[in-house]
């Protein structure tokens, strides 16, 4: 990424200068286009700028070392369907969808969720200030388990969602830029979600071989797979070497491509007023509590995110955030360095105040599979079936001793705490129209069913 870096490096005085004089938060003299990039299933952990010592994300460190990088920002949610509104809306899962049923060929009726009537989300905002909206997505589920997305975009392309493995991200990239290009000089706002970490882990074979050098051709795993191994007891210390290596030979894959992307970008000169963002909507489970893949728990290895905010002169640069933030406060957060008030019903908080080092240690929430408050060194987990969990996150961050009997005062205020902000989510009522859901085709339906979201 030679291009962009060399732009980045050049505005590194301005960029030092903005951050000591104090940052703003004023209407930037120049809009800047807005590349919002959703790597699915994506833990921080495994990233370099958080810590991880296996070369993954190179592409994504250097992101992180020219602009501002938060270690530990929190998914509302440990899997897509109930993730993305939130993440997208900058408001609690609670207060911006609700459970609908819509009938997926040969399944019959299945769980979907429908955005709330009146809920904005963030292309919608910049759409009223001039910008052109596109979303990039191989996920199915983000096309058609979340009912009522689509119509916050100019253009909604899910036509990869039938073959996301292998050459994903690059073909998304591809219909990315084509659509970038056709817009000429008009702002706009890109949406692009990528698959290529999500199960069944199997990447390109160029990049498996760099983390499993035994590679020959990693059978292609499915969900059930995964599953049995978890009903025998685990996979044995060779399945699990592999599977982690594939997991991480995907990430290093999709860090290429994203490299290679923002190359094309700078050739085009595209990248001098442009802000990125990375994200992810939630993490993975590799056994650490029993299980593997995502959506069963809301532990921190499915809750951990990364969080980037790279736009040279604008966003500090080699600020490394380790204070817990919420995947919420990204719509706030691009909407103040764009420079639009965010509107009224946002629940989350813009993260520019952590430019300048006031950035408060305040509760961070989750739901889906019970609900979750995390503030200081404290994490409460009550479960849907009522049990309790409290975690002493500073002397046990792998979440195995639960301290709810030794700590009551701590439990109290902390059950307090999340009751208090359940009861005031305030919810949207849902569409009619939406809620009669809808039939998918049938390629469709087995996709969703190899990713676990049909049963």
């Amino acid at each position: 990424m030679t291009a962009h870096r060399a732009r980045a490096y050049g505005l590194r005085v301005s960029a030092l200068l903005w951050v000591i004089l104090g940052g703003c938060t004023m209407i930037p003299p120049v809009r800047p286009n807005v590349l919002f990039i959703v790597i699915d299933a994506l833990r921080a952990d495994h990233l370099g700028f958080a810590g991880y010592q296996h070369p993954t994300s190179p592409c994504l460190d250097i992101l992180a070392a020219e602009g501002t990088a938060f270690t530990t920002a929190t998914a509302q949610a440990p899997f897509t369907m109930t993730s993305m509104p939130s993440l997208l809306s900058g408001r609690y899962p609670g207060s911006t969808f609700r459970w609908t049923r819509i009938e997926l060929a040969d399944f019959g009726m299945q769980n979907a969720v429908v955005l709330g009537e009146g809920i904005g989300l963030l292309p919608a905002y910049l759409y009223r200030r001039g910008y052109t909206t596109g979303a990039f997505t191989a996920n199915p589920v983000v096309a058609n388990q979340i009912r009522g997305i689509r119509a916050h975009f100019d253009h909604f392309d899910d036509q990869l969602r039938h073959r996301w493995t292998l050459d994903s991200a690059q073909n998304l990239n591809r219909l990315a830029h084509q659509w970038i290009r056709s817009l000429g000089d008009a702002p706009w706002f890109c949406y692009l979600h990528y698959m290529d970490v999500h199960d069944p882990y199997y990447p390109p074979a160029e990049f498996a071989r760099r983390f499993a050098p035994s590679f020959e051709k990693f059978p292609e795993p499915t969900r059930p797979w995964m599953n049995e191994l978890v009903r025998r007891g685990g996979p044995s210390p060779a399945e699990f070497g592999n599977i982690v290596a594939m997991y991480d030979a995907g990430i290093a894959y999709l860090d290429h491509e994203i490299c290679a992307f923002l190359d094309v970008l700078a050739s085009e000169e595209r990248t001098r007023d442009l802000l990125v963002v990375v994200a992810s909507d939630h993490g993975e489970e590799f056994m650490e509590h029993g299980s593997m893949g995502h959506g069963q728990s809301l532990h921190d290895e499915l809750l951990r995110c990364p969080l980037i905010l790279w736009w040279p002169g604008k966003v500090p640069q080699g600020l490394l955030v380790e204070t817990p933030v919420s995947n919420v406060d990204i719509v706030p957060t691009v909407l103040d360095l764009v420079g639009i008030r965010p509107p009224a019903g946002i629940e989350g908080t813009s993260l520019v105040r952590a430019f300048r080092g006031t950035i408060p240690q305040g509760p961070v929430f989750s739901q889906t599979q019970g609900f979750a408050v995390r503030r200081g060194r404290w994490k409460l987990w009550q479960r849907p079936n009522g049990d309790i969990r409290l975690y002493d996150l500073d002397g046990d961050p792998g979440e195995t001793v639960n301290r709810a009997a030794e700590y009551p005062d701590t439990l109290a205020a902390l059950t307090d705490e999340v009751h208090a902000w359940y009861r005031g989510l305030v919810r949207p009522p849902m569409p009619a129209s939406e809620a009669e859901g809808a039939t998918i085709d049938a390629e469709t339906v087995q996709l969703l069913k190899r990713l676990g979201y049909v049963e």
